[in-house]
């Protein structure tokens, strides 16, 4: 399988090309930077912390690719998608911070290749936005449900995808919009909780790779779920997962339930 990693010479990229390129199924094939990147031109070998593999780091998308990982920016995603709808690769997006105009780029791709889109392709993860949802379902809104998510100081989004990727969770499983109910934050004289609200909480410090707790408090007992990231490898590997199930999909959006098949 040959796949295209988009975000060199960063430092998921780093481990999206260390993974696939052990994986015995995979081959990388090509290393995608952004326009006036000191990596353009230069083999992946020759960069830091990456494999020793004689692939030259491109601006433009190669067309015999089976699959494409994308762990860039919202703008180059959106560029991007649209590339691999013209050339008829399937994608897997990783980029977190996506706006609505983004998003709809992506759909607009998605009636032509397959697209998988997740906010966190950690498997652990994605089994934990199950448990949420069904906890918010069967505790209700006697519940207090808080969301408190860590990473590293220099990641730009805020919260983070993930969170609320959570966040939906429990709004389903409460049935309410999220919209109505998230509370990003908390500042002031008055802010006492409301019924059925979900409070979101983004802390930024040193070089925490991804925590994410989710409590929900009644008085009298307090239950708390989470889920921790040591490395970011787990999120490499669940994108190589990912990326063996988009190939050969029908065209459509797909997301880590379909690869978990939950």
């Amino acid at each position: 399988m040959r796949v295209g990693i988009i975000g060199a010479p960063g430092r998921m990229s780093q481990r999206l090309v260390t993974v696939c390129n052990e994986d015995a199924d995979m081959t990388v094939s090509m290393a995608l930077a952004r326009p006036g990147s000191a990596a353009m031109g230069r083999k992946l070998g020759e960069l830091p912390g990456f494999p020793d593999l004689d692939i030259l780091v491109s601006e433009t998308i190669s067309e015999n690719l089976d699959v494409i990982i994308d762990f860039s920016s919202p703008a180059a995603t959106a560029k991007h998608v649209l590339e691999c709808a013209r050339l008829k690769i399937p994608v897997v997006i990783g980029t977190t911070g996506l706006t609505e105009a983004e998003e709809a780029l992506i759909d607009e791709a998605g009636e032509s290749i397959a697209v998988l889109t997740a906010s966190n392709t950690s498997l652990g993860v994605n089994l934990l936005e199950g448990l949420v949802e069904q906890l918010a379902k069967s505790l209700g809104v006697d519940y207090d449900i808080e969301i408190v998510e860590s990473h590293h100081k220099w990641k730009k989004d805020a919260p983070s995808g993930t969170a609320l990727f959570l966040a939906k969770a429990a709004a389903r499983g409460l049935e309410q919009d999220l919209s109505a109910c998230i509370q990003n934050g908390r500042e002031g004289r008055e802010t006492q909780r409301k019924v059925g609200e979900i409070g979101v909480h983004a802390l930024r410090m040193g070089d925490v790779v991804g925590e994410h707790r989710v409590y929900f408090s009644a008085l009298g007992e307090r239950l708390e779920i989470g889920h921790i990231a040591t490395s970011r490898d787990t999120f490499a590997r669940g994108a190589a997962r990912a990326a063996k199930f988009l190939v050969g999909k029908a065209p459509g959006r797909y997301s880590m339930k379909d690869v978990l098949a939950i």
